[in-house]
């Protein structure tokens, strides 16, 4: 009988066996030789795993015949089969960023020649962002970047940029902004037809580009159109803004009640009142209707316009052997919290390269944008807003159609009416830019390159005043 046990023990621990874990210690290198420390090991398939020490050394406890991978930054991903209880892993360096062509200054030049510090981002980063300016496009994508929106205004909502933080009080601290080779404003071009944006970051952009590039400078290069054939896209969004951290206002009574105690503490005397008790008692008895017992939500007011967002795209892309064009056609329109505030813009790009020979090649660029700015014409939609949130609940907003109240003020300024009833001011703004050139290649790594710049604004405002 205990024969018989032992057997069926023995059989049991070899059924068993497979199954176990097995402790397996290693050494993660370079190519050189050199160890790899903080490299991951991680089990494939499970959620395990330990990182090398300073050494490139690690033990970590698997079931037998697991595969390990082992990754670490600027290395590519390898897998090493756990048949061993000692391993030794070789990590291959990740060379497939290195070959990216990166803009610096009047040429390109692939990442690993280059020693400068500079941000490169593609246009699938910057597409994926909703915003109607496109200043606010490299907010917390470009390290050592600062990006700071001033207002959330339609038509006004571009953002300042620092490289390296703020470096002048006095002579400014904006870039150069630089695109297809003319100096101009990022907020002028439209994100979806942007190819790349290259952020030169120190001092040897000035060896180019002189004292203006002290500050930084950012190189955006435009599509074109590559391969052949026709292809059509469109890219488009819609969203909804809203205001975000309004403070909580005090109802009617809560304002008079509040108003008594500062008048009392401002005299000393508790007999000391700006709103009688009897006038709080009625408010507290009485149901709010807008003539003598008022209770006025100035924010459910004014914030009645939508807040939506939206933006659509059409890019045609026609590629041959000797003519490649890229037309992009963009429709933005912003409209604002409160009424008669909007933004409505056109954008229509051009593209065109017409290879003449192998070493000539005519290029052009035709860019034309409209935009259309609404604002009331009285104040700010910044003032008004800011209006609402201090009025006192008690002031009289709206009585009705072009009934409006004091809203409690001496000098009669009403936010409401302000925004809705005092007319409008629009502006229109028409810019069209031309440039067009040729590139000569005489020899191999040589390029020649001459082109013809112009740029023509019109701004018109109107005025129209209500009552």
């Amino acid at each position: 009988m205990r024969k018989l046990l032992l057997l069926l023990l023995l059989s049991l621990e070899g059924l068993l066996a497979p199954a176990q874990d097995t402790r397996v210690t290693g050494k993660v290198t370079n190519a050189a030789g050199a160890p790899v420390a903080g490299a991951s090991v991680v089990v494939k398939g499970k959620n395990k795993g330990v990182a090398t020490n300073i050494a490139g050394e690690f033990t970590i406890t698997v079931p037998k015949g697991a595969v390990l991978q082992i990754t670490s930054i600027g290395y590519t991903l390898q897998e090493i089969t756990a048949a061993s209880t000692n391993l030794t892993a070789t990590l291959k360096p990740d060379d497939s960023q290195l070959s990216d062509v990166v803009v610096v200054g009047y040429g390109t030049q692939s990442r690993a020649a280059v020693t400068g510090a500079v941000v490169t981002i593609k246009n699938d980063a910057l597409t994926r962002r909703q915003v109607a300016s496109t200043s606010n496009l490299l907010q917390g994508l470009a390290p050592g970047v600062t990006v700071q929106q001033q207002s959330g205004k339609p038509g006004a909502d571009g953002a300042s940029i620092y490289i390296r933080g703020i470096s002048s009080m006095y002579a400014g601290s904006d870039p150069l902004i630089i695109i297809d080779g003319v100096v101009s404003t990022l907020d002028n071009i439209d994100p979806n037809a942007i190819e790349s944006i290259n952020v030169l970051k120190d001092a040897a952009s000035t060896a180019i580009y002189g004292s203006r590039a002290s500050n930084g400078v950012i190189l955006v290069r435009t599509k074109r159109a590559t391969g052949n054939g026709l292809k059509v896209s469109y890219n488009g969004f819609v969203s909804k803004q809203k205001a975000t951290a309004i403070p909580k206002r005090t109802t009617a009574i809560e304002h008079m009640q509040l108003s008594n105690i500062a008048e009392q503490n401002r005299t000393g005397l508790s007999t000391s009142f700006l709103y009688s008790p009897a006038l709080i008692e009625k408010y507290k008895t009485t149901v709010p209707n807008n003539l003598d017992v008022i209770d006025t939500d100035w924010l459910d007011l004014i914030l009645t316009n939508n807040g939506l967002l939206q933006n659509h795209n059409i890019q045609i892309v026609s590629g041959g052997e000797r003519l490649n064009v890229f037309t992009s056609v963009t429709y933005l329109k912003q409209q604002g919290l409160i009424q008669n505030n909007s933004y409505e813009k056109y954008d229509v790009r051009f593209n065109p390269d017409f290879k003449i020979s192998d070493k000539l090649t005519v290029s052009g660029v035709f860019s034309y944008n409209n935009s259309k700015t609404i604002n009331p014409s009285t104040s700010s939609a910044e003032f008004i807003i800011r209006q609402a949130i201090g009025l006192p609940a008690i002031g009289a907003g709206k009585f009705g159609d072009g009934m409006y109240g004091t809203a409690g003020q001496t000098n009669n300024r009403n936010p409401l009416a302000q925004a809705e009833a005092a007319g409008t001011s629009v502006r229109n703004d028409n810019t069209l830019l031309t440039k067009a050139g040729f590139t000569y290649k005489p020899i191999k790594n040589v390029e020649v390159e001459a082109y013809w710049i112009n740029c023509f604004a019109v701004i018109v405002t109107e005025n129209t005043a209500d009552g």
